[in-house]
């Protein structure tokens, strides 16, 4: 196999593995922007009563 070619699938992995990790750091920071929106502590209801869970019922 020639150098150069080895050289050119090397920088092409390289040049991959780069866009996986940016493809990946833009994802998390896609999901961890909105996340630091939630709010940190449980709303209280009007009554003053803890609020009861929803449940879902098949």
């Amino acid at each position: 196999m020639p150098p150069t070619l080895l050289a050119q699938g090397q920088s092409a992995l390289a040049e991959a593995f780069g866009s996986t990790y940016l493809v990946a750091l833009i994802l998390i920071v896609a999901c961890i922007v909105p996340a630091l929106f939630l709010p940190r502590r449980k709303i209280a209801s009007a009554t003053g009563q803890p609020a009861e869970l929803a449940l879902a019922l098949h």
